[in-house]
């Protein structure tokens, strides 16, 4: 399973529009609950971002090796 998330950033090329906000796709680690809405704190480059949880899927687009 994997979260759907917003990431607290300000960055034109990757905080998408303010009616279109980017999300990024990360694995839900196994036997952690959460909820859309929840705050969480997510590895974004090198460093540990919050974020909003807006989401939940079973697919990702993303290659399994570029996942956290």
């Amino acid at each position: 399973m994997y979260a759907q998330v917003i990431v607290d950033i300000v960055h034109e090329n990757v905080a998408g529009s303010s009616t279109h906000p980017r999300t990024f796709s990360y694995r839900i680690p196994e036997g952690m609950q959460l909820s859309v809405g929840q705050r969480v704190e997510v590895p974004f480059a090198r460093l540990i971002k919050e974020g909003v949880v807006i989401g939940f899927s079973e697919t990702c687009d993303v290659p399994e090796e570029k996942l956290r």
